[in-house]
């Protein structure tokens, strides 16, 4: 059953804007001008106090029943949108480690579970399964887990890329050019090219099994890599050490292009279902949209606390783990303009919509 907040739908209110207009004094009327306005979120966070088993959150993921679940460095708690149940070494001893690292919700109602030094674990039904070293694994530490197009399930190890294809294991390797074989972060183009993530840069398996480390035709990407992800708008987006950037990988020649997030260090990355594309640093989290970007804290106490994983419900809210707990953002029903927002005057006294959708803005102290 699913308990979290019902979905956050925008609307103008046709009737307010004819009773403001009627209210309107003789004051001059100026369209707002247009630009991109960030959604603002209320902040709610969750801790030890709260129930979960560890503050410290690497993974989260929202099963087909509608529960969250969220993956600590001291176990796995269920949360119903009001209490967790825990499920670590007692509880749920065929995990074989309480670190979890990496949450994946497959629509068959299956939550596949990456440990360190447990191996990858699979629920279903109430029911674990369990792959490790001695049935398949190269190496029982899981950095990250994707659900590929097909169908396959993709996971990364300290020792190589996995695809699990009907419970039957392959193992890739990286390029000869790519000597560690770390997998920090896996994601899928627009041509169903597999992106690869390492601490010694990034890699691709195409999908005829063709390993490169040209990217783009660029050559080797030298610096470390904890995040990769492909947007809906053909951009693949990646980041670590070197900051966040981006290339176009539809174009003939593709160019990596730099942010404004050169200086910071990115843990992971996720394009929500308004566009957003939401950042996670050691600092905190950024928000980018059209080409702006907003450093987003996650309360007063702790602006800078690091994020170690993002992820949206099936509601729109925007779910974060950090260093100091679970923070939920969900969408403000209610969207405060002011002056900060390009009003000319804050005294607003007449709002109308005109036949092109355009909102007119009288304010008694404009003119």
């Amino acid at each position: 059953m699913n308990v979290f907040p019902t979905k956050f739908t925008r609307a103008v209110g046709c009737q307010i804007c004819i009773l403001l207009t009627l209210l309107s004094f003789h004051s001059p009327l100026r369209a707002a001008s247009p630009q991109t306005t960030f959604i603002p979120y209320s902040t709610r966070a969750w801790q030890t106090d709260e129930g979960l088993p560890q503050n410290s959150i690497h993974a989260i993921a929202q099963t087909a029943d509608g529960f969250l679940w969220v993956g600590t460095e001291d176990g796995l708690a269920r949360f119903d949108g009001v209490r967790f149940t825990l499920f670590d070494d007692a509880r749920a001893p065929q995990l074989r480690h309480a670190s979890i690292t990496a949450l994946l919700a497959a629509p068959t109602g299956d939550l596949w579970i990456g440990t360190v030094g447990g191996g990858l674990t699979r629920w279903r039904e109430g029911k674990l399964d369990h792959w490790s070293k001695t049935n398949g694994l190269p190496d029982n530490n899981i950095r990250c887990l994707k659900l590929g197009t097909t169908g396959s399930l993709w996971a990364g190890t300290d020792q190589g890329l996995i695809r699990m294809c009907h419970e039957s294991i392959t193992v890739f390797q990286p390029p000869k050019d790519l000597p560690d074989h770390s997998v920090n972060a896996i994601c899928e183009d627009e041509q169903g090219v597999i992106r690869v993530a390492s601490r010694t840069g990034m890699w691709s398996l195409d999908p005829q099994g063709n390993r490169s480390a040209e990217n783009f035709g660029l050559g080797p990407i030298r610096y470390g890599l904890k995040t990769i992800y492909a947007a809906r708008n053909g951009l693949l987006w990646f980041g670590g050490s070197g900051g966040l950037r981006y290339a176009r990988v539809s174009e003939a020649h593709p160019q990596i292009r730099s942010t404004g997030l050169r200086q910071q260090i990115i843990t992971t990355l996720l394009e929500d279902s308004l566009g957003q594309c939401w950042v996670g640093t050691l600092r905190g989290v950024v928000r980018m949209r059209d080409d702006q970007v907003v450093d987003w804290p996650l309360n007063e106490q702790s602006p800078g606390d690091a994020v170690s994983a993002i992820f949206e419900d099936r509601e729109g809210s925007i779910w974060i783990g950090g260093r100091d707990g679970l923070y939920r953002l969900t969408p403000a029903r209610f969207v405060n303009y002011t002056t900060r927002q390009g009003l000319i005057a804050n005294d607003v006294m007449s709002v109308c919509e005109d036949k092109t959708g355009a909102l007119w803005i009288a304010a008694g102290s404009a003119g």
